[in-house]
């Protein structure tokens, strides 16, 4: 199993993501967005099959779905690097435009 590292911009995209599920939808919707998206950043140190390569968007980034949110991933033979995690309505060029230095400041 590979390890798991979330950028540091990745995390706030996470902390920003349950916020509004819980302002628009409440608690029970805020827990269910939570939950499956920590399902699929589990999945990813297990393998990655069921995610697409997405080099027209970043050299070696890899795209994995989650519900209606996109996980934007690096890996390698130890670990996988999240460097962020946005909805499907948002510009992923313009997003992932910082992803070089995001994947810099990893805790």
């Amino acid at each position: 199993m590979k390890r798991l590292v979330i950028a540091e911009i990745a995390r706030a995209d996470l902390t920003s993501i349950r916020r509004y599920s819980t302002r628009t939808w409440g608690p029970g919707a805020d827990r269910q967005v939570h939950e499956c998206l920590q399902d699929c950043l589990k999945a990813l140190t297990r393998g990655t099959e069921f995610t697409r390569s997405r080099d027209d968007l970043w050299p070696r980034i890899r795209m994995a779905t989650s519900g209606r949110h996109s996980i934007f991933f690096e890996t390698d033979d130890a670990q996988v690097l999240v460097v962020r995690v946005l909805h499907q309505s948002m510009d992923y060029r313009r997003h992932l435009g910082a992803t070089g230095e995001a994947a810099d400041e990893t805790n």
